[in-house]
């Protein structure tokens, strides 16, 4: 899905969350020290990861 999405030519724009924390070694989950234990979701550190790379400008317009 992921890929389709940042391929598509039907995609005006999306924030990238998986790429800021995935695992490079293990594809389809998490960095270690982003997820609650599961490979999956996030904790407090990965939630910061995936806010931090949203531009604010973006969102509201400015």
């Amino acid at each position: 899905m992921n890929d389709w999405i940042r391929k598509g030519e039907s995609i005006d724009g999306f924030f990238d969350f998986d790429r800021e924390v995935a695992d490079p070694a293990k594809t389809g989950f998490m960095q270690g020290p982003c997820h609650i234990g599961d490979g999956l979701h996030p904790n407090s550190r990965g939630g910061k990861k995936m806010a931090d790379c949203v531009d604010i400008k973006t969102v509201i317009g400015s």
